[in-house]
């Protein structure tokens, strides 16, 4: 089904193999459905996750590594309050704190969703909240409104409300699957 709506910024659907570009799956380009060229990147090859053409209920999912995979979207531009809505899997193995996604170019430029900080799936964006959800082991779904002090999280149908993650904002763009330097935090899953 098409997603519609006139302030959709970014969407990306591995179900859809026009959307992405490969080589032997290394995923090199992952393009923005919303309409706004919100594209996703990754020129180093090295750093390139890998498109599973038939993973998750035989739906295609884009995997990364943990150790260096990372895309990113340079021309995202963002401001509170925003949500995200995530169909992810995370792999067994791995005690780090991860991020689905963060900014891009500072620390001043960013929003971000972090699985087993403390344990936890937490939100920042300039200060961390404490959700009380457990990170999930195996496919999730999860939704994230950043709205200041009245930030929203659900895993799985599981939520809290009344969260503050600050009000700091994406308008440098998006790093999906590791931190904003590109030097930590990666995740070890799929989108």
């Amino acid at each position: 089904k098409g997603i519609s709506g006139s302030n959709l910024q970014l969407w990306f659907d591995a179900s859809d193999s026009s959307t992405i570009s490969h080589s032997s799956n290394a995923v090199s380009h992952w393009n923005d459905k919303s309409g706004n060229d919100n594209h996703a990147t990754q020129t180093t090859s090295s750093k390139q996750p890998i498109l599973t053409p038939n993973g998750l209920n035989g739906k295609p999912y884009v995997t990364f590594d943990g150790s260096n995979d990372s895309l990113v979207a340079t021309s995202l531009n963002i401001t509170q309050s925003y949500s995200f809505f995530i169909a992810a899997k995370r792999d067994s193995g791995s005690s780090t704190k991860q991020y689905l996604f963060d900014g891009l170019s500072s620390d001043s430029y960013r929003s971000l969703l972090s699985l087993n900080k403390n344990g936890m799936v937490q939100m920042w964006a300039g200060s961390w909240t404490t959700s009380n959800i457990n990170t999930p082991s195996g496919a999730f779904i999860v939704s994230a409104i950043f709205n200041s002090s009245s930030s929203r999280l659900s895993l799985n149908g599981t939520g809290v409300t009344n969260l503050d993650t600050n009000t700091r904002n994406l308008t440098n763009g998006i790093r999906i699957g590791g931190n904003y330097p590109d030097s930590n935090d990666y995740l070890k899953g799929s989108i």
